[in-house]
C-alpha cells in the first residue's frame, strides 16, 4: 500500500486571465498534467491579489494585460506579501519594455500564449525548481538589447566561476558551498562582477554574460528556442 504522505505534494497553481474561455481551457489542460493542480482562478489584478492571499498557491500564471490592476502591479503586490510564490508571466504580445518591467515586478519566468502544453508544464516545473525560464523569442529580444562591452570585462578566474554559477541559477549559499568560501565572499565577488560589467542586478549580469559570450548558456532554459518568435 502506498503511503500518501510519501508522495510529492502537487504544485498548487492560480490562473489569472481576463479571457474566460482561455482561462478555463488552461485550467482543464493543467489539470491533466501529473503533479499540477489548479486551486484558484482570477479575471483581473485585484481578484488575483485576493485569491493569492486566500489560497497561497505555489505558482501563479499571470496574464500581463489585466483590467483594474495589471498583471505586473498585481505581481509586485503579491510578492510583497508572499515572497515565496513563483509567478510566470503569460502573454500574447511580448515586448522588450514589458520584459524589463516584468523583471522589476518580480516575475520569475515567461511564456507565450501559443506555447505547447509540454512547454508550459516544463516551464512551471523548472520555475518551481528555482530556474528562470524565457520563451525563445523573449530571450532573443532581451539579449539583443544588451549592449556589447566597449572594453574587456577583466573578470578574474574566480569571478568567472561565480558568474557561471549565477547563470546556472544557483543561490549564494550553494555557490559558497561549492567554492568552499563564505557567503560574504560570494557577495563581494558578485558586487565586483556587477561593477566590471556595468550592471545593477543578477539577471542583468547573467543576460549580459550570455549576450557577450563571457559564459555559455548553462542556466537559463529556453523551451522552444528553435521556434521563430511571435511578432
Amino acid at each position: 500500500m502506498i503511503d500518501d504522505a510519501a508522495l510529492p505534494r502537487p504544485i498548487r497553481i492560480c490562473i489569472v486571465d481576463d479571457q474566460t474561455l482561455f482561462r478555463q481551457t488552461l485550467a482543464l489542460v493543467i489539470a491533466e498534467q501529473p503533479g499540477l493542480v489548479v486551486v484558484a482562478e482570477a479575471s483581473n489584478g485585484e481578484e488575483a491579489i485576493r485569491q493569492a492571499l486566500i489560497e497561497k498557491p505555489d505558482l501563479i500564471l499571470m496574464d500581463v494585460g489585466l483590467p483594474k490592476v495589471d498583471g505586473l502591479e498585481a505581481t509586485s503586490r503579491i510578492k510583497a506579501e508572499l515572497p515565496a510564490v513563483r509567478v510566470i508571466a503569460i502573454t500574447a504580445y511580448p515586448s522588450f519594455d514589458m520584459l524589463r518591467r516584468a523583471l522589476a515586478a518580480g516575475i520569475d519566468s515567461f511564456v507565450l500564449k501559443d506555447a505547447r502544453v509540454e512547454e508550459l508544464a516544463a516551464t512551471i516545473r523548472l520555475t518551481m525548481a528555482g530556474r528562470r525560464v524565457f520563451n525563445g523569442g523573449l530571450l532573443e529580444r532581451f539579449l539583443d538589447s544588451v549592449r556589447q562591452p566597449t572594453e574587456p570585462h577583466n573578470l578574474t578566474g574566480r569571478e568567472l566561476e561565480v558568474l557561471q554559477s549565477l547563470a546556472a541559477g544557483h543561490s549564494n549559499a550553494i555557490i559558497a558551498s561549492r567554492l568552499r568560501v563564505s557567503e560574504k565572499t560570494i557577495r563581494n565577488h558578485i558586487s565586483n562582477i556587477y561593477g566590471k560589467l556595468g550592471v545593477s542586478g543578477r539577471t542583468q549580469a547573467v543576460l549580459y554574460a550570455l549576450r557577450t559570450g563571457i559564459v555559455a548558456d548553462a542556466g537559463i532554459p529556453v523551451p522552444g528556442a528553435g521556434r521563430p518568435p511571435t511578432q
